[in-house]
């Protein structure tokens, strides 16, 4: 361990920016992304990882069941507007129909 932090400062000192961060996660080890501390409504902590996650929906849902906080008379409702999505394969002759448009050139 101490061999491996004195190149990582030795590195560090030359701008090996790329050999410092492989040799910090050597060190350190991989990351989850998952949090494995959470505890229920009575604060119990749970393990499970089904439990966990069954946990985390109940949260968010409370939180999008709270009432409106906004004012609607200063602020109306958005008019709903329906969206028509294709969900086809876009074919090859809609994307050189695409690049060929006035809005991509600049980016050509």
């Amino acid at each position: 361990m101490e061999h491996k932090s004195a190149l990582a400062e030795e590195a560090a000192k030359k701008g090996g920016s790329k050999t410092v961060y492989r040799l910090i996660n050597e060190m350190i080890g991989t990351k989850t992304n998952r949090t494995n501390l959470v505890k229920d409504e009575n604060r119990v902590l749970l393990i499970d990882p089904l439990k966990i996650d069954e946990r985390w929906a109940t949260h968010f849902k409370s939180l999008l069941k709270k009432p409106r906080t906004i004012d609607q008379d200063i602020i109306p409702d958005a008019p709903l507007m329906i969206l028509y999505v294709n969900k086809e394969p876009t074919s090859p002759e809609e994307i050189i129909a695409t690049i060929r448009t006035e809005e991509c050139q600049d980016y050509i």
